[in-house]
């Protein structure tokens, strides 16, 4: 291929060298996803967004709980608390703006979790072999039986 000549998004051929007899065949398909991309679509990933959102949650259960357990110290314990999350983060964020930000947070790992836990799910739904799928590749031992030695 002459230096400027390059493929074009559709799989065919642009530049000088297009009009050739050697390049009159069927266009050339470029369908593979940037690494990236399959990469952000992998299993693999699906797990660690669950277990950063999972520990997201578990630390805000923890907190949760923290704040919770001041109801036994006493109602100036308690209010002073509830007083404390108000003005977290006060010079820089706005009054009850770190609450709005761990709030959002939340919202997005409860969503997070949900959805990588349901495409987890789905596409063990779809390797499983009761539902017409095989787990593995292979076309060798279908039936699972190991014939030679």
């Amino acid at each position: 291929m002459a230096p400027d000549t390059w493929i074009n998004a559709a799989g065919h051929i642009d530049g000088p060298a297009a009009d050739s007899d050697m390049n009159q065949g069927a266009p050339r398909s470029i369908s593979l996803p940037p690494p990236r991309a399959a990469a952000a679509r992998s299993t693999i990933m699906y797990e660690a967004a669950m277990a950063v959102t999972g520990l997201i949650m578990v630390l805000y259960l923890l907190a949760h709980m923290y704040g919770n357990l001041k109801v036994f110290a006493g109602k100036k314990a308690f209010d002073d608390y509830a007083h404390h999350l108000r003005e977290l983060g006060e010079p820089i964020l706005p009054h009850a703006g770190a609450l709005w930000i761990i709030r959002v947070v939340l919202l997005a790992s409860v969503l997070i979790h949900v959805y990588a836990a349901f495409k987890l799910w789905y596409r063990s739904n779809r390797a499983a072999v009761r539902h017409g799928g095989r787990r593995y590749r292979s076309r060798h031992n279908r039936r699972g039986v190991q014939r030679t030695y």
